[in-house]
């Protein structure tokens, strides 16, 4: 009966000195020989890496409007290589967590947009070009003139359509180069070869000079039709 009592104690007791102690072995529950501490600290150190996780999925990204389409979403230097490329501007909206709307490229908090120095003011650019540009009616009246005044009128008319067409093209296009090494967005040089006072007025509100190059434009060709009447009196009276 002793030994057996005995026995009986010895296994019970081994029992005891096998059962888990740790809160990671335990299945129905923490042991009572692990203080709660040590589970707060690993479920504050758990959710500190949920949350991690989740930051990094959505830190650094952006959408963007283009054509009238979400795109998106990119990471900041997906965007800068579109902004690179010219496929983006300064003025398309972007949106990214924490704004409650969508903005203008240049008003975010991007890195590179920061990082960027402002454009020159429109005085502050080189304007030679673009004052070029816009005497062009004047500049081809008067040479008009010279041709007739020794060649004759044939083929006047003509001559006088591809100089203008030749000054516009070489103006716009050292303008653009103009424009853009001071900081501002070129657009299609087309647009000044072909429709020069679209491309003035455009010109001045892209550079803080309001209307100033459009109506110099206008000015121009009302003294180009001048030129042009009195050129046909003097070689008329001949």
């Amino acid at each position: 009966m002793v030994r057996g009592g005995f026995r009986r104690h010895l296994r019970s007791q081994h029992r005891t000195d096998r059962r888990p102690t740790s809160p990671i072995a335990v299945q129905g529950g923490p042991s009572r020989d692990v203080p709660k501490c040590f589970l707060s600290i690993r479920l504050e150190v758990s959710l500190d890496i949920s949350e991690g996780r989740t930051s990094a999925m959505t830190e650094g990204q952006w959408y963007y409007a283009k054509d009238g389409e979400r795109h998106g979403p990119v990471s900041e230097g997906e965007l800068q290589k579109l902004y690179i490329s010219e496929l983006v501007d300064d003025s398309t909206k972007v949106w990214s967590q924490g704004y409650p709307t969508w903005i203008p490229l240049r008003n975010s908090n991007i890195a590179f947009i920061k990082a960027a120095p402002p454009p020159l003011t429109g005085a502050e650019l080189n304007n030679t070009w673009v004052w070029l540009l816009v005497l062009v009616p004047i500049i081809t009246s008067i040479t008009q003139w010279v041709f007739q005044s020794n060649v004759g009128t044939s083929g006047e008319a003509a001559f006088g359509w591809i100089l203008a067409l030749a000054l516009n093209t070489a103006f716009s296009t050292m303008d653009e180069r103009a424009v853009k090494a001071g900081g501002y967005r070129p657009t299609s040089i087309w647009l000044g070869a072909l429709l020069v006072p679209v491309y003035a007025f455009m010109r001045g509100a892209r550079t803080g000079r309001a209307q100033l190059y459009g109506w110099m434009w206008i000015l121009s060709l009302i003294i180009s039709v001048i030129i042009a009447g009195a050129a046909e009196v003097s070689l008329g009276g001949r």
